[in-house]
């Protein structure tokens, strides 16, 4: 508990975006973390997504339609196989699935499953290689 974490946790002008900006930083500071770059927020909020799914606070088509929609604003490759995962659920006969061993309805959870346990291991690879260049 600091005086910048409770300055930051009342404000609520979000039209004030430099003033959210400078609180934010100082209480990363006083947490005694780093400015986290565009990346490194990118990879946070797919681990975020793909530990609640593992963790059974979200469904498997809501991870597969928000990865996909990621997908397509970023072309992130990291996020292919949940491109296919949407697409094929929507148009199951017209998609190969084989590559993800996926041959019925019912093989869907544990595509995204093994999906999301593959991110966080390329997040975690990604991420280990950025600190050891």
């Amino acid at each position: 508990d600091t005086h910048n974490i409770r300055v930051l946790a009342g404000l609520f002008d979000e039209d004030n975006l430099f003033e959210l900006r400078q609180w934010h930083k100082r209480v990363l500071r006083d947490l005694g973390f780093g400015e986290i770059d565009a990346r490194g927020s990118f990879l946070a909020h797919l681990r975020g997504y793909a530990e609640e799914y593992l963790e059974a606070k979200r469904e498997f088509q809501d991870i597969n339609r928000h990865f996909h929609e990621l997908r397509m604003d970023t072309g992130d490759e990291l996020l292919e196989p949940f491109d296919t995962l949407h697409y094929g659920f929507w148009d199951f006969d017209e998609v190969d699935l084989s590559e993800l061993g996926i041959s019925r309805m019912s093989d869907f959870p544990r595509a995204t499953t093994e999906a999301c346990r593959t991110l966080l291991a390329k997040i975690e690879a990604e991420q280990v290689g950025a600190q050891n260049p």
